[in-house]
C-alpha cells in the first residue's frame, strides 16, 4: 500500500444514500462488516457509522429531499491547514470557515462531492473492518477542466492512469495518491458516444451522469485475500447484487461490483490486488489523449 506517499490523507467520508435500511444491508454483505454506530445525524437523518484502517469515520447517512443519493462529503487531513486552504484558493476554489475550525469546499468546485480540509483527526468507533476502502472515484465531465482544483485539493499532481486499470477498459481516468492508508482519490470520464452495457462500472458512472451529473461513482475496497471465498460466502440475494458472474481481471488485480442503483445511488466495488501490486496509481502511469 502506498502509505506516505501523498500529502492529503482521507480521514472520514460520508455518502448520502436512498432506500437507507436495504442500501445498508447490501453495503454490510458486500463489504462484510456491520456498522460500528447506528444513530442520527444533527439534521435528523438516519446514520450508519463504520471504522476503517484509512477512514476512522465511514458514514452511510439517509438521501432525502435536501439531500440526493451520492451526495459525498470527503474528510481530508493536511499538515498544513492555512497554506493548504490558500493553494486552493489560487486554483478557483472559495472555502467556507466552519465552527469547527475546518475550511469547507463546497461540491460546486470540487465535481459534486464536498471536501473538508482538517488538521485533526476524527475519532474511531469499534475496530476496524478487514476491507480496506482503498479508492474514492468520482464521475466528472471533464478530467481536464478539473485537474487544476483537484491537484490543489490533494496536493499533489495527479497521474493520468491506463485503461487497463479498469476492468471493461472504458475510462479515462486521472488518480492521485494519498497520504495513510487509502490508495488514491479518481477522476472517471467517458467519452461522449461509447457504447456501455450495464455489467460494467461505465454504467454506474451514466447513471451518475443523469441523475447528479457529476459526483461520486464508487467506493472501492480491497481484501488482502480471499476474495472468492467472500463472494461465495454470500447470501443468494446479496451474491445476485453483483454484476458480475464471477470477478473479473484488470491492471492490478480482480474484482466485482454493484451497479450504484442498487446499493443507493454509488457503486460498491470489492477487489483483490494481485501479488506484488503496491497500489500506487502512479505505477499505472499513462500519458493524456
Amino acid at each position: 500500500m502506498p502509505v506516505g506517499l501523498g500529502y492529503a490523507e482521507p480521514v472520514a467520508i460520508e455518502i448520502a444514500i436512498d432506500d437507507f435500511a436495504r442500501s445498508v444491508r447490501r453495503w454490510s454483505a458486500l463489504i462484510g462488516a456491520e456498522p460500528t454506530v447506528r444513530d442520527y445525524t444533527d439534521t435528523g437523518r438516519r446514520r450508519a457509522r463504520y471504522t476503517a484502517r484509512s477512514f476512522a469515520q465511514m458514514d452511510l447517512v439517509e438521501a432525502g429531499i435536501e439531500v440526493a443519493a451520492g451526495d459525498t462529503r470527503l474528510t481530508l487531513f493536511v499538515p498544513d491547514l492555512q497554506t493548504h486552504v490558500d493553494a486552493v484558493a489560487r486554483a478557483g476554489g472559495v472555502t467556507e470557515r466552519l465552527e469547527s475550525g475546518d475550511f469547507l469546499l463546497p461540491a460546486r468546485f470540487a465535481n459534486g462531492v464536498d471536501v473538508v480540509f482538517t488538521a485533526r483527526r476524527p475519532k474511531a468507533y469499534g475496530q476496524p473492518m478487514i476491507a480496506l476502502p482503498y479508492v474514492l472515484d468520482i464521475t466528472v465531465t471533464s478530467i481536464r477542466a478539473s485537474a487544476a482544483i483537484w491537484d490543489a485539493i490533494m496536493g499533489v499532481e495527479g497521474t493520468y492512469t491506463s485503461r487497463e486499470t479498469d476492468s471493461a477498459g472504458q475510462f479515462d481516468m486521472r488518480h492521485y495518491v494519498t497520504a495513510g492508508e487509502c490508495h488514491a482519490i479518481g477522476l472517471m470520464e467517458i467519452q461522449d458516444g461509447l457504447f456501455i452495457k450495464r455489467d460494467s462500472l461505465g454504467s454506474s458512472h451514466r447513471f451518475v451522469q443523469r441523475t447528479r451529473g457529476e459526483g461520486t461513482v464508487c467506493l472501492g475496497f480491497i481484501f488482502k485475500e480471499g476474495l472468492d471465498a467472500h463472494i461465495a460466502a454470500l447470501s443468494e440475494k446479496d451474491r445476485d447484487v453483483l454484476i458480475f458472474e464471477e470477478p473479473r481481471s484488470y491492471q492490478m488485480g480482480r474484482n466485482n461490483m454493484s451497479h450504484a442503483d442498487q446499493t443507493g445511488g454509488v457503486s460498491v466495488v470489492i477487489a483483490q490486488h494481485f501479488a506484488g501490486w503496491d497500489g500506487d496509481p502512479r505505477g499505472a502511469k499513462v500519458e493524456p489523449a
